[in-house]
């Protein structure tokens, strides 16, 4: 089976023709990569809901922030309420198979083509991963 770092290699390499920021590996640092995350600029549940569509298992990276499960006021954490509203975790385990992947990145595509019809800025602008470091 393909590594987590081969599959987030070819997700990087297949997306970047999007209009997308793509983190750089850092030399110094050894990681593996837990969850390979897409932020967007508008709320993610559209582009959940038009990948489960296709059967593809997209989901948000965390069940929810922490400053929710402790009654804290979500106006505290902007930053945290944003990445939580925009970002998606695309399917990673070791188990994918090429096809598989190509897939997903081919239903992104025509749901990236899909929203730049509808509205230019409702492009997917960055991935990120989630990293566990070494």
């Amino acid at each position: 089976f393909p590594s987590h770092d081969k599959i987030a290699k070819v997700y990087n390499k297949k997306l970047s023709g999007l209009l997308l920021k793509l983190p750089y590996p850092q030399d110094y640092k050894t990681h593996t990569c837990f969850r390979y995350v897409i932020r967007l600029n508008r709320d993610a549940q559209r582009v959940m809901a038009a990948l489960n569509r296709y059967g593809i298992e997209a989901k948000r990276p965390l069940f929810r922030p922490l400053h929710l499960y402790l009654g804290l006021d979500k106006r505290l954490y902007p930053v945290t309420e944003e990445v939580y509203r925009t970002a998606v975790s695309l399917p990673i385990y070791p188990e994918l198979k090429n096809n598989q992947q190509q897939f997903i990145i081919d239903k992104i595509k025509i749901v990236e083509q899909g929203s730049s019809n509808m509205n230019r800025s409702c492009l997917l602008i960055y991935i990120c991963f989630v990293r566990i470091f070494i």
